[in-house]
């Protein structure tokens, strides 16, 4: 009975969402962002007039959108690195590689997607210990 019980509790928590690169590919508004994260179990915490702040159900990853230029982010920590090396080798698989490209002190590997919805390249790296993939936005 106890091991059923334990079962019943587990079994949901293995199932959550995570968010995947065709979710990271259609993302082209504000709109098309909150769908993303809230069907894949994000929550909100953090909104003001800069900014939509989101975190996963299991804080695995965080989230989130600039509403000055729809530029977004997304953090995978701990166990949430395995989402972002599945989302980063489909980004590889996908994508065109185009460069290096520099945010805050930090390199990102960056690749063009053909089948994106956003106008920008998107870039991905590690900084201590943490997963980051991002919009780099065109700049016009």
């Amino acid at each position: 009975m106890k091991k059923t019980l334990f079962l019943l509790l587990f079994i949901p928590t293995l199932s959550y969402s995570q968010i995947t690169y065709k979710d990271i590919i259609s993302i082209h508004s504000e709109n098309t962002f909150k769908r993303s994260v809230i069907e894949n179990g994000y929550e909100l915490v953090i909104k003001d007039n800069k900014q939509l702040i989101y975190d996963n159900i299991n804080h695995t990853s965080v989230c989130g959108l600039s509403l000055r230029d729809n530029l977004f982010l997304f953090r995978f920590f701990n166990d949430g690195i395995k989402n972002y090396n599945s989302i980063v080798d489909d980004i590889k698989n996908n994508c065109t590689f185009l460069g290096i490209g520099e945010f805050e002190g930090n390199d990102y590997v960056c690749y063009s997607c053909s089948e994106s919805k956003y106008k920008g390249d998107i870039g991905f790296t590690i900084f201590k210990g943490v997963g980051i993939i991002q919009l780099f936005p065109k700049e016009e």
